[in-house]
């Protein structure tokens, strides 16, 4: 498109349309939205466990539990956010509207086992406790 100046100036004024900006400013704060409430969430999973105090770690698990659903929910996000902003450019190209399936396993692959990682991490703590109680109730 460099060189094709009136090309490149069609694009400028599609990507300009309020409808354009509210829809990639949409994607982004949806995804970004995720990765805030991730941090937010792991951050709080911490200071629940810097607390002192017994059952420190069930204070803690409901967030570290909510830090993972949201890392998982944000491994998916991302190919469908690039996918929507790219369907959302495209009608401003000379070659137009198209759909557009992008996935990214260099990104989203190392996500997403992050996210089951931290998930089944918070599935194993929640059932070690689940067994200590048993055993309290036992002996």
């Amino acid at each position: 498109m460099r060189d094709q100046p009136a090309a490149e100036a069609r694009f400028a004024a599609y990507v300009a349309r309020p409808l354009v900006q509210a829809g990639l400013a949409a994607s982004t704060v949806f995804e970004e939205g995720l990765l805030v409430f991730l941090f937010v969430a792991v951050g709080l999973t911490l200071r629940r466990l810097g607390k002192r105090g017994e059952h420190a770690l069930v204070r803690a698990l409901p967030w570290l539990k909510r830090a993972a659903s949201a890392a998982l929910l944000w491994a998916v996000a991302q190919p469908f956010t690039d996918s929507l902003r790219g369907m959302l450019l495209f009608p401003g190209t000379p070659s137009g509207a198209s759909w557009f399936v992008g996935i990214d396993l260099t990104v989203a692959g190392p996500a997403l086992l992050l996210a089951i990682a931290a998930y089944a991490a918070a599935w194993a703590l929640e059932a070690g406790i689940r067994a200590e109680r048993d055993l309290a109730d036992f002996v």
